[in-house]
């Protein structure tokens, strides 16, 4: 079965430090196909320009995810000036293009390459307009499927960047309309996107979790591994609620439990909107008696290590596609507080412990008990992992319906 897979995102992420959830899932997703007999093509959006890719194109461009590619001469000096590495690398794999041609006309270029058909596969929520999907429509054979993470900006507007409300009810309407495949990533997913107006069949892919071995020397130096600790990890954003993690902390500083005050591991970047949370950790970083360190993007072996390690990952948050912090706690055994979401039920852990969402006294807590917990484990004993999906389960899921 022949396969176009749509890399416009992750040629996008190339010169970012940490790849985010969907990021992964695209990349894992071309790691995975390349090891396929299966022919494989590739298209990237570029501006108003579909570019068509040969599967050579592949490993070029995990080679720049990995290690993004540095300017060279002065049209690339110019391009990195204005779009960094992720533009080189666009540079780049446009002069290895089979074809390029407005969204509308990419049709004819791509019948040449597939004659046999085949399927489109687009995961990362860009390049699946209206326009691009009915122009792949007209390729004979070829039928398209669009993969879903989440309906967070529909569920929740205002925790949401403007443009990404219109955004994601133009994907949603592009795939109903043209979509041979509709696939989202948990059943908590398919049952919002059928109440925002998705009215074709679902299928639900869990994502998967890649073993990846700790890696201690990546923990920030400021964190005392010796000491009591808990973890958050995802982007800095209203959805996810650090400050409700800063008021317990400031809670805990005022009337610790026993043994002292625990220290919170807050990884993830700044997103956007939270100026008060933004300025509480700032003001956090100058005073370690908070007991609060934020790291910014951890690597994959160094969120591992954190969690192996952790007293337990708090989820705080109020709205998610899949949370993946959970199952990645979960894989290594790591307890988890968490405010209730549907989609955790999908993978039941007894590691998953639910607190209220915003409920101060509640969490408070839980984090207490949690401390307590871990001061019965003999030091350095090893914790039971739990049962989470695997990729090769989620790849195998997709492709079963992809005939």
């Amino acid at each position: 079965m022949a396969r176009l897979l749509d890399v416009t995102r992750l040629a996008r992420r190339v010169g970012r430090p940490v790849l985010t959830g969907i990021d992964r899932v695209e990349k894992l997703w071309l790691d995975h196909l390349l090891t396929r007999p299966d022919p494989l093509w590739l298209l990237m959006g570029r501006g108003r320009r579909q570019v068509l890719l040969p599967r050579e194109a592949g490993p070029v461009l995990l080679g720049w995810v990995a290690e993004p590619p540095q300017p060279e001469g002065l049209v690339e000096r110019l391009i990195a000036r204005r779009h960094g590495p992720a533009g080189i690398a666009r540079h780049r794999l446009a002069r290895l293009a089979l074809a390029g041609a407005a969204a509308g006309r990419i049709a004819p270029a791509v019948a040449r390459a597939m004659p046999q058909g085949g399927w489109y596969l687009n995961l990362g929520h860009l390049n699946a307009e209206a326009p691009r999907l009915a122009a792949l429509g007209r390729v004979p054979r070829l039928k398209r499927a669009v993969f879903l993470h989440d309906t967070i900006p529909l569920d929740h507007p205002e925790w949401s960047e403007p443009h990404a409300v219109t955004q994601l009810s133009t994907l949603i309407a592009a795939a109903n309309r043209h979509a041979e495949r509709v696939i989202a990533n948990s059943a908590a997913t398919r049952d919002a996107l059928h109440r925002h107006g998705l009215t074709r069949p679902v299928r639900v892919a869990l994502l998967g979790i890649e073993d990846i071995a700790p890696d201690p020397t990546a923990l920030p130096s400021a964190l005392d591994p010796a000491r009591p600790y808990f973890v958050a990890l995802g982007t800095i954003e209203p959805r996810k609620d650090h400050e409700l993690l800063l008021d317990l902390w400031d809670s805990l500083r005022g009337d610790p439990p026993p043994g002292g005050l625990p220290q919170l591991l807050i990884a993830g970047r700044r997103g956007w909107q939270g100026a008060g949370v933004l300025a509480r950790l700032d003001a956090a970083a100058g005073d370690p008696s908070r007991g609060v360190i934020e790291t910014g993007d951890l690597s994959d072996a160094g969120v591992a290590a954190a969690l192996q390690g952790a007293v337990a990952l708090l989820m705080p948050s109020r709205a998610e596609g899949f949370g993946l912090p959970v199952f990645e706690a979960a894989r290594l055994g790591c307890p988890v507080i968490a405010a209730p979401l549907p989609v955790y039920d999908e993978i039941p852990t007894a590691s998953v412990v639910y607190a209220p969402a915003g409920d101060l006294y509640a969490w408070r807590s839980r984090v207490i008990e949690a401390v307590a917990q871990k001061a019965t484990e003999g030091p350095g004993q090893p914790r039971a992992p739990q049962p989470v999906p695997g990729w090769p389960e989620h790849f195998n899921t997709v492709l079963a319906c992809l005939t």
